[in-house]
């Protein structure tokens, strides 16, 4: 079995309102010195593949579903 970790974070220069209002939070509980909190979401997918092909069908998977290529990255690991 493989396990497949990917990664989706917005772009550079895309608004995260998620993550603005979750530090304006964190200030509002007291908490110092966060400059910023970005979001990201993160997928852990078990597959019957070798490495190699379960890291090309994750990243077929992002293409076509898990990632919007206008305003996200994404990354494909392998564990």
């Amino acid at each position: 079995m493989t396990v497949v970790e990917i990664r989706i974070e917005l772009k550079k220069g895309v608004a995260d309102p998620e993550g603005k209002n979750t530090r304006k939070t964190l200030e509002s509980l007291g908490f110092k010195g966060v400059n910023d909190v970005k979001t990201v979401k993160l997928f852990e997918v078990d597959m019957d593949l070798p490495a190699d092909e379960a890291k090309a069908q994750a990243e077929e998977m992002c293409r076509k579903l898990l990632a919007n290529p206008v305003i996200q990255n994404f990354r494909v690991s392998v564990r």
